[in-house]
């Protein structure tokens, strides 16, 4: 499948570096609207992209990794002496190039800030990077600067993994997770043994190889994301499982009842605020919603609304039948999850979405009814959003990738992030108008970033091979 990479939101060194490197396309400018990144294409189908705080890094069909952007703590993966690319280098460490064995297909990439996950096609699972706090798994606070597969998980089967800044997640082929890294008061649902704090307060504990979670015992998981500082899951007899909320407990799992109400069922396409991707915007020192004002938030009294088209013949035919699905099903069931900083959003079988937790930014997508500084307890039900194929969340922004192909995106908006033109945050879902025709197969954040794989023009047919990050697993 032939793909693009598009780009926008915050510019540095994340995109390479030198002229014309920002997504902007200016030196290191920021780019309030999406724009292809070419040079973020290599010479092969891109499975995913994953974005760090000043890197970028990519998956390729055939299961090779390629790696570009700043990386002095080894997040590159092409050693101590290769810290800066300016474009993208296949990392040939996973590639079989320094050693005489066949290359290490890899088939997941979990990307954060400063270091990164690798799940390969056999179930084995590498990583590289920033160590200092024995997020890498290998049982010491150091730095890898190439890929390095983790011992202690050599006799399991790896299917997907996750990380924060300085913890890490990998579930297996049986539902069961494992954590390692930063471990305070037991945050990462397993307990570090004491004095594994190294030059950390006595009450800040680390977990210096992958730990069994206990929790996932009983409840084995079949869906999994990790926001910055909670955890929400499915399990296998679709129970949803949430963290707890406060940063003492917030990875013991909590049975949530679903669906909390039953939510309109009529499917029809969504009204969301249309904002003109060929309006003026002043990219001044001081823009509205920029850092010195970063909290102001745009509802549906403060964007116009699109009239939503009548559906298909087609459409309500398939929207029918989906609805008695999922009304034959208790009306829907929990499929997947995102997690951010302190708010989860839960995609349910009907392609519906429901938010809980903080609302400081409009992260919850529930518009103006809902004061933006409120904390939802309880799941409600995001009624713009319908259709709706994956979910996405980082920090406190927000996207969905619609069955169609459309990209929506809401919540906290500083430096372009949401790609519509603004540097405010949104309150509701909205469009991504510059990727209007266009059909959206992946999109990632992080950094202040967000990337999107979109199907190249001259592709006629949708296939499953490219899909969000956080696929649902069924075992």
């Amino acid at each position: 499948m032939a793909v693009h990479v598009y780009g926008w939101g915050r510019g540095g060194a994340g995109w390479g570096r030198g002229h014309g490197s920002g997504p902007g396309g200016e030196g290191r400018a920021d780019a309030l609207y999406p724009r292809r990144q070419k040079r973020l294409e290599v010479d092969a189908a891109i499975l995913e992209v994953g974005l760090g705080d000043e890197y970028v890094a990519v998956l390729t069909a055939d299961g090779e990794v390629y790696t570009m952007g700043e990386g002095r703590d080894g997040q590159l993966g092409h050693g101590a002496d290769r810290t800066v690319l300016d474009e993208f280098v296949r990392v040939d460490a996973l590639a079989g190039f320094y050693a005489n064995r066949p290359p290490i297909v890899i088939v997941h990439l979990a990307v954060g800030r400063r270091h990164v996950l690798a799940v390969a096609r056999d179930g084995a699972l590498y990583s590289w990077g920033c160590g200092s706090r024995a997020q890498l798994g290998h049982g010491a606070l150091r730095n890898e600067y190439e890929p390095r597969q983790i011992g202690k998980l050599a006799a399991t089967t790896i299917v997907r993994a996750w990380v924060q800044d300085e913890a890490s997640y990998a579930l297996d082929a049986c539902g069961g997770l494992y954590a390692w890294g930063y471990a305070p008061d037991g945050r990462l649902g397993v307990h570090a043994a004491p004095g594994n704090g190294g030059d950390l307060p006595p009450q800040a504990q680390l977990v210096l190889v992958p730990a069994f979670v206990p929790a996932t015992m009983a409840m084995p998981l079949v869906a999994l994301d990790v926001g910055d500082d909670h955890a929400a899951g499915i399990a296998a007899d679709g129970t949803l499982l949430l963290g707890t909320g406060n940063r003492e407990r917030c990875f013991t799992p909590t049975a949530i009842a679903f669906p909390p109400t039953a939510p309109p069922t009529t499917r029809r396409a969504p009204e969301m605020p249309a904002i003109s991707i060929t309006m003026v915007v002043e990219e001044s020192d001081d823009p509205v919603g920029s850092a010195a004002d970063s909290s102001v938030v745009v509802d549906a009294d403060d964007a116009p609304t699109a009239a939503a088209p009548p559906p298909s013949a087609d459409e309500a035919d398939s929207g029918s039948a989906r609805d008695k699905d999922a009304d034959a099903d208790q009306l829907a069931r929990p499929v997947d999850v995102a997690a951010g900083s302190s708010f989860t959003l839960v995609l349910d079988s009907g392609g519906r979405v429901y938010s809980t937790g903080l609302n400081s930014h409009g992260q919850l997508g529930l518009g103006k009814p809902h004061a933006k500084d409120a904390s939802i307890a309880g799941l409600a039900h995001i009624p713009k959003l319908v259709g709706v194929a994956s979910i996405h969340a980082a920090g406190l922004s927000a996207a969905a990738i619609l069955d169609d192909g459309v990209l929506v995106t809401w919540g906290y908006g500083r430096d372009g992030r949401l790609g519509v033109g603004l540097r405010a945050s949104l309150a509701l879902p909205t469009q991504v108008a510059a990727l209007a025709g266009k059909h959206v197969v992946h999109v990632n954040m992080g950094g202040g970033r967000m990337a999107a794989l979109v199907l190249a023009e001259d592709t006629t047919e949708v296939t499953d091979p490219v899909t969000a990050c956080r696929t649902t697993l069924t075992f």
